[in-house]
This record gives structure tokens, C-alpha cells and sequence, in this order.
């Protein structure tokens, strides 16, 4: 991902894939959840 990309997916204009989110995780070596965290307060 560029860092443009980045930046739209943290603004909200655009969205990650359940598979791009997969792989991120696979890649830092954490659990998928972790990404979830606070997602009920938005």
C-alpha cells in the first residue's frame, strides 16, 4: 500500500478487504482482532 492509500483508509474514503486485513495481520504477527479494537465506540 502507498501512503496515500494509507491515509484515505484511516480517513474512511476508502476501505480495506477482510483478506488485505488478514494479511496485514499475518504480516505483523498479531491477531486479526486487533484491528477491531474500539470499533463499537465509533
Amino acid at each position: 500500500m502507498t501512503y496515500q492509500q494509507i491515509q484515505n483508509c484511516e480517513g474512511g474514503k476508502n476501505r480495506i478487504s477482510a483478506s488485505l486485513l488478514l494479511a496485514f495481520a499475518e504480516i505483523l504477527g498479531v491477531p486479526v482482532e486487533v484491528f477491531y479494537v474500539g470499533w463499537r465506540e465509533l
